[in-house]
């Protein structure tokens, strides 16, 4: 699905609004720099499970997933299950990982253990999608 209409000059190909909002504190944006690299969808490929984590297991696919609570949530509650998560907003990729690498406390230090069944794509879902074989995705 897609916000663009072949023909229509009114309409774009994307699917998503803003793509930065307030500065990012110097955590998160130490998250973006170390964090995301590491955990990032490769630019080129295919994706699929094995592609992504080295092992054949469900994949869930979250288009928009805001700060990313909810991604972060259920790949914890689901640690055999692998989650791709696309979001343009850096704002919120930038929480997304914070939840990611365990969640921090006021003083900045991480809470909780980091989860390793997360792949984020910081940009347009559509650039990803276009790379998913089909039957590749159990969820999304």
């Amino acid at each position: 699905m897609t916000a663009h209409k072949p023909g229509d000059p009114l309409t774009i190909n994307r699917l998503y609004g803003r793509a930065k909002g307030k500065p990012l504190r110097a955590g998160q944006q130490a998250l973006i720099d170390t964090l995301l690299p590491q955990i990032a969808v490769p630019a080129e490929g295919p994706v699929t499970a094995e592609a992504l984590f080295g092992r054949d297991c469900p994949l869930h696919f979250e288009i928009g997933f805001g700060g990313g609570e909810h991604m972060a949530g259920r790949a914890d509650m689901l640690p055999d299950h692998c989650f791709i998560g696309a979001e343009p907003f850096l704002n919120g990729v930038a929480q997304a990982l914070v939840h990611v690498d365990g969640g921090r406390g006021s003083d900045g230090t991480a809470t909780g253990m980091p989860i390793r069944n997360v792949r984020i794509h910081h940009g347009d879902a559509l650039e990803v999608l276009a790379r998913v074989p089909d039957g590749a995705l159990s969820f999304a």
